[in-house]
């Protein structure tokens, strides 16, 4: 994965920094924190230049999305993390802070009597779910993440050590029995699908599959601002209203978040009297084409 870059001096400059950042803010609910997980893909390629890009510009996943005024307006700490490892977080963020065991005391410390959301793509949502069930957190959102990574021992070499030492968290499945985690995959993605059926019969995860092939691809991205706000009876809706064969298209929330939005205010009964009604499902979806277009193309520009 990184060619000579793993020993090299500017990867161990990267590890001297905080490689977290925490912000507070004054328009979000003072005790709710929600925590975004970088991935495996926080510098790409493995090369010096990205690197110290990644470095010098103090970059984090999910920044752009955490600026959406939906986003803004629920959360009050907003706490970004990275692994410039890039391995699942087991050797920890940072010189001090060396395990996954000391990321999860030092968010517990930073959220404390907090509710707590945490966030993540690939690896980051590997570590998300990892996280929210340690911290008793509200919910999980796991993009794309891993609930195994034994198939990265013979391609990784910290992966394989940690292996080799017994870590506890190379299966991360039986740690999910608390936390709910909402999971979005790409169903087409042979890796992705491996994963989805290490959950498929446990009861705190509602998957949602997408039509996509890409590991990492499930609905676009400047619908998140939207998703990362959404209580876990939503996603309950929505999965039992699914389309021909479970399998969402990528523009699912675009056509649907307006609608949901709508759902949440109206008794749940009376929601699903009126959508059997053919022309107003047709209605709605074009009012949601509309109305989360229009409403969304503001906060694109900040993805």
């Amino acid at each position: 994965m990184f060619g000579d870059i793993r020993d090299s001096n500017l990867l161990k400059k990267a590890l001297e920094q905080d490689n977290y950042k925490i912000l507070y803010n004054s328009l979000g609910e003072k005790d709710e924190c929600i925590i975004f997980f970088s991935s495996n893909n926080i510098y790409y390629p493995n090369t010096q230049d990205q690197l110290e890009d990644t470095i010098e510009k103090n970059k984090f996943e999910w920044e752009n999305i955490a600026k959406s005024k939906s986003i803004l307006t629920k959360y009050g700490k907003m706490i970004f993390v990275r692994d410039m490892w890039k391995q699942w977080y087991i050797n920890g963020i940072n010189q001090k802070i060396d395990s996954v065991e000391k990321v999860i005391e030092f968010l517990r410390t930073e959220t404390e009597n907090m509710r707590v959301t945490t966030v993540g793509n690939s690896s980051g949502g590997y570590m998300a779910t990892l996280v929210a069930q340690k911290l008793n957190a509200k919910m999980a959102y796991c993009v794309s993440g891993q609930f195994d990574i034994v198939d990265q021992i013979s391609r990784q070499p910290v992966v394989r050590k940690a292996a080799e030492e017994n870590y506890k968290y190379i299966n991360i499945v039986r740690t999910i029995t608390s936390t709910t985690v909402i999971y979005l995959y790409p169903a087409l993605c042979e890796w992705d699908k491996q994963q989805a059926d290490l959950v498929n019969n446990n009861n705190f995860v509602i998957s949602i599959p997408f039509s996509n092939s890409k590991h990492g691809e499930t609905c676009y991205g400047f619908n998140f601002p939207y998703i990362l706000t959404c209580d876990k009876q939503i996603f309950e809706h929505l999965m039992k209203n699914a389309p021909m064969g479970g399998v969402f298209k990528k523009n699912f929330f675009i056509q649907n978040s307006w609608m949901v939005s709508w759902y949440e205010t109206i008794d749940c009964q009376f929601y699903k009297q009126i959508q059997k009604k053919a022309w107003v499902s047709c209605l709605f979806c074009i009012l949601s084409r509309k109305t989360t277009i229009n409403s969304y193309e503001r906060e694109r520009k900040n993805i």
